[in-house]
């Protein structure tokens, strides 16, 4: 179930939603673009992030960072960014528990300024699923290779990246919240399956 405390959907925003969002959605952009974070990040997860509008842009970069399913984006709040603790995320298929290392900080004041009551989340499921199917299609990425919802769409990215870069199946696993390898080998894919992706 998706906590209320981190989604709202658009016909419930207030213009103070809407202006809350805007200062995450401006810190986010800048650690994306100024820091060494995109590194870590796959060149295809990166070509559908840039191509996302604003209103989809924080969930996918957290689900790019964290590998969280969308409805675990949920247990990321303001005040979990302004701690500096890890993220802790729990497997909504499983008992699984991993923990994220903290975004890096950019603008110590603008973190500051975020306020707790921002939303991670203030597009409809139906518009982010949309808003990454047209970033998939622009990219020439057609094919479903048995991904069944669009959004674990970076889930599958990631893992296969890590995979190529010769990161342990072992590692892979605990970042997707997977309680057996068997799991995880659905998410590792051939290069070829997608474009851009070394």
């Amino acid at each position: 179930m998706v906590d209320k405390c981190s989604f709202k959907t658009a016909s419930f925003l207030t213009i103070q939603d809407v202006q809350r969002y805007r200062r995450l959605l401006n810190y986010i952009t800048l650690i994306y673009r100024n820091t060494p974070i995109k590194k870590s990040f796959s060149p295809l997860s990166c070509s559908i992030l840039n191509l996302l509008p604003p209103l989809s842009f924080v969930p996918a970069f957290f689900q790019v960072y964290t590998l969280a399913r969308y409805n675990e984006l949920s247990q990321i709040s303001i005040d979990l960014l302004k701690s500096r603790e890890p993220i802790v995320i729990k497997s909504s298929k499983s008992k699984h528990i991993r923990s994220i290392l903290p975004l890096p900080v950019y603008k110590p004041s603008l973190l500051g300024s975020l306020d707790p009551k921002t939303f991670i989340s203030v597009s409809s499921y139906d518009k982010y699923k949309n808003d990454i199917i047209k970033a998939k299609r622009y990219l020439g990425l057609t094919q479903e290779i048995g991904i069944l919802d669009c959004t674990h769409i970076f889930r599958h990215i990631e893992a296969t990246f890590m995979s190529l870069k010769g990161i342990d199946k072992k590692l892979i696993s605990y970042r997707l919240g997977h309680s057996n390898l068997s799991t995880t080998d659905k998410y590792i894919h051939k290069k070829s399956d997608f474009k851009f992706l070394h």
